[in-house]
């Protein structure tokens, strides 16, 4: 699987300017929508997605299901308490 290389960012996009409205909050890459982000907390929640996905750059998508919910957590944990 190929994906959609790093660095993703969260904007809000707008429609042509003679409508001047929002078209709601998109996760980005070099201005480029990839995903429209439809909830309560757009913008939050665009920045979320964007932030994780940078932070998990080199990181295959095997290596993060392996890892399941709370993985990347856990090495962070184990990081720090072995460098306490």
């Amino acid at each position: 699987m190929s994906c959609t290389p790093e660095l993703w960012k969260a904007e809000e996009q707008f429609l042509p300017e003679d409508l001047g409205q929002s078209n709601g909050w998109w996760v980005v890459k070099d201005g480029i929508p990839i995903a429209q982000v439809f909830t309560t907390n757009e913008a939050d929640n665009a920045t979320r997605i964007a932030a994780a996905v940078n932070a998990v750059a080199g990181i295959t998508t095997k290596e993060l299901q392996k890892l399941g919910l709370g993985g990347l957590a856990k090495i962070y944990a184990d990081r720090n308490q072995n460098n306490a």
